[in-house]
């Protein structure tokens, strides 16, 4: 049924009379993975030349290498070296008080969202995958805590990030952010709504690339 589903057109991922399915979703996830593997083998190359993973440090006798090293170090405070500084100011340029003290509220509401919200940590951490691999990937949830709402600014790792192909931006269908989550995580985010249908799920068993994600069950957030 997934690879008909697959197969089918349409401007929806829901599935006709069934409001509820995924079975859509999931083989949509699935065809966008394969068009990614391509790109992801090449990432995982450069990671591996790039750690000099399973090399000893006096082994290493390549030039090109060094430049390439060297060159990351360069570009890496000249792509990204320190937070945002958000500048809110009224479209025109007159002296009304009002304009005048929305622009200063919103600028410093931004500008304590960004403290409050580890924009910097994951600036950095979107900043070199950009230089690596040619993207970078951040992911902003509204979330609440003890001491009320706040912006939480999240780096995506290149494997938990999705789309289908597409020309352009402006022309992407839906973007997909994958999480993994513990059981006890699982019931507390899905139990109120689906009960115990999250003991389904697989749960990883931590072999190849999902090593650190052993006992974890992997939930896509797709928009």
């Amino acid at each position: 049924m997934a690879d008909d589903l697959e197969k089918e057109e349409s401007d929806t991922l829901r599935v006709e009379g069934e409001p509820k399915s995924s079975a859509r979703i999931l083989a949509a996830i699935k065809k966008a993975e394969r068009a990614m593997n391509a790109w992801q083998a090449l990432c995982d190359r450069i990671d591996e030349i790039y750690s000099a993973e399973g090399r000893e440090e006096t082994e290493w006798r390549d030039p090109d290498y060094d430049l390439f090293w060297a060159s990351m170090e360069v570009m890496k405070p000249a792509v990204y070296a320190r937070p945002p500084q958000p500048v809110v100011s009224p479209q025109f340029k007159d002296r009304r008080p009002l304009p005048n003290v929305t622009a200063e509220l919103l600028e410093r509401s931004i500008a304590s969202a960004f403290d409050r919200g580890g924009i910097d940590e994951a600036m950095y951490c979107a900043r070199d995958d950009l230089l690596l691999y040619g993207r970078g990937q951040m992911w902003v949830t509204l979330e609440d805590g003890d001491d009320g709402r706040r912006l939480c600014f999240d780096h995506v790792d290149r494997k938990d990030f999705l789309h289908p192909p597409a020309r352009k931006w402006s022309e992407v269908p839906w973007v997909a952010r994958r999480a993994w989550l513990t059981r006890s995580e699982a019931r507390k985010r899905f139990h109120s709504h689906s009960r115990d249908a999250y003991m389904n799920a697989t749960v990883s068993s931590g072999e190849g690339t999902e090593k650190e994600h052993k006992g974890k069950i992997a939930v896509w957030e797709v928009w």
